[in-house]
């Protein structure tokens, strides 16, 4: 609900004539007319009750049209609306749709926007391909900026794409024991349990403390390929 404070019914007005003709140029144009407080009410009600209305195809052609414009003013905001669009579980994102895959590669272009693209979508993604599929499309290759981002979401679907992202880094000593002693740091039994499962795939006699998960041969293997498996042991 929009409360008085960023509602305003004349910019209402002009919004509406706006969004119903669609034209995204005339769009910005009527923004770039505002005084600052009235810039900031319309961003509110643009992300809150206009754009959240609009057909797929045209929800992602304004989105992109007004990052472009001025993604510092509109990302958030228009992140926030498409999680309430598809709602607060980002399984249902159409990651394969043409619309947001072109929202995507726009937003891979700026390595802020990218940043908080994937703040914003990584903790509601569920299943392990999906958060793959978007750093793919975000065009994050490197195998510790992932795993940056990964040790920063807490859930089964993150940890598991963060043990097979370590494979490319199993050389790397002392990052495989930073990112162990990070997680102990995170203090969940969930993360407690990561840092023990990392501590014996990588010999990391390093990372000291009391681990309750034992880990025998046969379950590593298996773990690591199935993610059913490693669900129920990550989270003993």
């Amino acid at each position: 609900m929009i409360t008085d404070k960023h509602y305003s019914p004349a910019i209402n007005v002009r919004l509406k004539a706006l969004f119903l003709s669609l034209d995204y140029q005339a769009l910005t144009a009527y923004l770039d007319g505002l005084s600052n407080s009235n810039f900031r009410t319309a961003g509110y009600m643009i992300g809150e009750r206009y754009i959240p209305a609009l057909a797929d195809v045209d929800f992602f052609a304004c989105f992109e049209h007004l990052v472009v414009y001025n993604s510092r003013a509109f990302l958030g905001t228009l992140l926030k609306a498409l999680l309430v669009r598809y709602g607060q579980s980002g399984s249902s994102l159409p990651l394969e749709s043409a619309p947001l895959q072109r929202l995507l590669a726009q937003l891979s272009h700026n390595a802020v926007d990218t940043q908080k693209t994937l703040a914003a979508l990584l903790p509601t993604l569920s299943h392990p391909d999906h958060i793959s599929r978007l750093f793919a499309l975000l065009g994050v290759d490197d195998a510790k900026l992932r795993v940056g981002y990964l040790v920063k979401v807490h859930t089964p679907a993150s940890y598991f794409v963060l043990l097979h992202t370590l494979h490319y880094l199993e050389h790397e000593h002392a990052f495989l024991v930073r990112t162990a002693y990070y997680l102990q740091k995170v203090g969940t039994g969930m993360s407690y349990n990561m840092a023990s499962l990392l501590k014996t795939l990588y010999g990391l006699d390093e990372v000291k403390g009391t681990f309750s998960l034992c880990l025998q041969p046969y379950e590593l293997s298996r773990i690591e390929a199935s993610y059913e498996a490693f669900v129920r042991i990550i989270k003993r």
